[in-house]
């Protein structure tokens, strides 16, 4: 009787604070009550795979959906670390398009499969300029005051003033 006894075990995908119920002799429990959090880089995998995009980019003739690799940064070092040369990929989706991660993680590299959302560009009303989400290294959202811009079909501009930090990414050529 003085033994701790396992009652259940539930399998969740989340991050767990501090949980704990112990007893010495018998004990009645009415209630257990854990507060989690979701694992933040869990909450970014898509439905894609290498094969279903690659089927999807090659039958797209949307000139901004394809292959983009990093091009260069104009950066403050300062204000914001650039977490790592990223391939990613845009795929078109309601009011403007997916950023799919490729591949290129430095910072939190761990975390980071192809195909997980790294962004989302939202149509604005001005032709190729986009709202933005971006998700940081750290699978964080950053959707205040940044914007993106798409220039000639090639160039794909990030930039995030309040880091004083913008990134560009260059268009891949289909084979």
């Amino acid at each position: 009787h003085d033994k701790l006894k396992l009652i259940e075990t539930i399998g969740v995908n989340v991050t767990v604070g501090k949980c704990g119920v112990a007893s010495v002799g018998e004990t009645q429990i009415a209630m257990v009550v854990i507060e989690t959090e979701q694992d933040k880089a869990s909450a970014l995998h898509t439905i894609w795979t290498i094969d279903s995009i690659n089927d999807y980019l090659s039958s797209s003739t949307d000139p901004i959906e394809g292959y983009w690799k990093y091009l260069d940064r104009d950066n403050n070092p300062e204000w914001a670390k650039l977490g790592g040369n990223y391939t990613i990929a845009l795929v078109k989706e309601d009011n403007g398009y997916l950023i799919l991660y490729i591949d290129g993680a430095i910072v939190n590299q761990g975390n980071w499969q192809q195909f997980m959302l790294k962004g989302i560009l939202k149509k604005t009303i001005f032709k190729n300029h986009f709202d933005l989400v971006w998700y940081d290294a750290m699978c964080d959202a950053i959707d205040y005051e940044i914007y993106a811009e798409i220039s000639h079909n090639a160039i794909l501009t990030l930039s995030f003033p309040l880091y004083k930090t913008s990134v560009r990414f260059s268009k891949i050529p289909k084979n």
